[in-house]
Formats: structure tokens, sequence, C-alpha cells
């Protein structure tokens, strides 16, 4: 075979796994996001950096009560 010819079907092997990952990806997200619609909101929170030692963390969450 030509060397041109063994790049292009190489080549359109990843475009085409690359695809098929991309739609797998796309699903799994989909279902996250699907899950995390179900989730009740009033008994979660988000905390958006730790804390240094553990009373810290103790009155953060303190608060939260």
């Amino acid at each position: 075979m030509e060397p041109r010819l063994v790049s292009l079907i190489l080549a359109s092997i990843v475009v085409g796994l690359s695809c098929l990952t991309g739609y797998w990806q796309r699903k799994a997200g989909d279902a996250a996001f699907a899950a995390a619609l179900s989730v009740d909101t009033a008994s979660c929170h988000v905390m958006f950096m730790p804390c240094s030692n553990w009373i810290k963390y103790g009155q953060r969450f303190k608060r939260l009560e």
C-alpha cells in the first residue's frame, strides 16, 4: 500500500474513535446531569475551599446548620 493511503486510513480511524469517545462522554454527562436534578438540594451544600484544620471545619459546618 502507498504511505498516503495508510496514513489516510489511520487518520480516519483516529477521527472515528474520537467521535465515538465524545458520544460516550456526552451520554455519561447526560446521565450525571439527570441524576443531579433528582437530588434533594435542601440537604446539600457546597464548600469552595478546604479548611486548614479540623477546628475550622467544625466552625464552618456549625454555621451551616
